[in-house]
């Protein structure tokens, strides 16, 4: 009598690979398949508790969007801010250097930096700029990569699974250069900042940049 060819065939859901929506879709026709299926009758996690499940995430999702959405509205908001002092200032420059005739006492009595003169650092560095997340090549690796604030001598590194959450934030790394790999994290959405630090300390925390750790 021939033999029966065992079957080889494996589940591969590859949950690390897929995107938020793309793993809510599948948990959603995964509970629509396994509901009342009599291939698999006892099932050690009800198919209604992952429909619940990706529910949750689906609204957690919607959040997190809403909030990424807010921040940049924010950030935008900041740079018009930012936009409108530079131009006064620059009325006052011209201003200073008209009145001031050349004359160095003078126009430092204004407040204003002369041109060629070293200028101290009182505080510490300004947020770094532009701040870059991009998934790694090897599994749990993240590439940052940001612009350098002035007087800005190195960086701390901070990560989070939940931006919204002031004290999850974790430190993870530092770095002298303006590019780092953050290694050995949990597979997923994450949200990574950065601070320079000089000779004043560390100074303020750049907007998060956020990708998919493989």
């Amino acid at each position: 009598m021939a033999k029966t060819k065992a079957s080889s065939a494996k589940v591969a859901l590859n949950l690390s690979r897929l995107t938020i929506s793309q793993k809510i879709s599948l948990a959603r026709t995964i509970s629509q398949a396994m509901a009342g299926n009599a291939s698999f009758p006892a099932p050690p996690v009800a198919p209604a508790d992952v429909a619940k499940a990706a529910d949750a995430l689906d609204k957690s999702e919607g959040d997190a969007k809403a909030a990424r959405q807010a921040a940049l509205l924010k950030t935008s908001q900041r740079d018009d801010a930012a936009t409108a002092l530079e131009g006064l200032l620059a009325q006052l420059e011209a201003y200073v250097q008209m009145q001031g005739k050349g004359d160095a006492a003078l126009i430092a009595s204004s407040g204003m930096p002369l041109r060629g003169a070293t200028v101290k650092t009182t505080s510490a560095p300004a947020a770094p700029g532009n701040l870059v997340a991009d998934s790694g090549a090897k599994a749990g690796e993240a590439k940052l990569k940001w612009a350098k604030p002035a007087g800005a001598r190195s960086y701390v590194v901070e990560r989070t699974a939940n931006p919204n959450d002031a004290t999850s934030w974790a430190h993870i790394g530092a770095t002298t250069k303006t590019r780092f790999v953050a290694a050995g994290q949990p597979a997923g959405r994450a949200w990574f900042r950065v601070a320079g630090v000089g000779a004043q300390g560390q100074g303020a925390w750049s907007d998060p940049a956020t990708c998919i750790v493989p």
